[in-house]
């Protein structure tokens, strides 16, 4: 969806090739067979080595790990900022208040350790209030729609 956004958006036409996983990509970037790929996560170590390029990354904000590569917006492409996220529901509202308490609270995420690990990754944290996340939702799936 990141690459459809950015083409529709830059009107560059680009052959979609579908692959099984992200580890085929990432080979065949490595080999020159492909010339792009979308998943920070997968060619964070890649970018760090040199192994591999990174032009820009999607989010609205630099990644941790990537301090040095632009976003797209910075870049000139406005309107492409795309971020993977996670959130975690659970109905009714106690135990779903009950959930985010634990989240919020929990020293896992607050962790030394874990912080760095993410920032390796280019991940970051973001707790919010299920109030926030429902936020979040609504106006993806608006934004998606279009």
């Amino acid at each position: 969806m990141a690459a459809e956004l950015f083409l529709f958006i830059t009107g560059i036409r680009m052959t979609h090739v579908a692959y099984r996983g992200e580890a085929p990509v990432i080979a065949d970037v490595l080999a020159g067979s492909s010339r792009c790929c979308s998943q920070r996560l997968g060619v964070t170590g890649q970018v760090k080595t040199g192994t591999l390029r990174a032009l820009a990354v999607t989010s609205p904000t630099r990644a941790p790990g990537l301090p040095n590569v632009p976003t797209l917006a910075e870049a000139g492409i406005k309107g492409s900022d795309v971020e993977t996220w996670f959130g975690l529901t659970a109905p009714p509202r106690r135990a779903r208040d009950r959930a985010t308490a634990q989240c919020r609270s929990a020293k896992a995420l607050a962790s030394p350790d874990l912080q760095q690990r993410f920032a390796e990754l280019s991940l970051s944290v973001t707790p919010s209030s299920p109030e926030e996340l429902d936020a979040l939702i609504k106006s993806e799936a608006v934004r998606w729609a279009k």
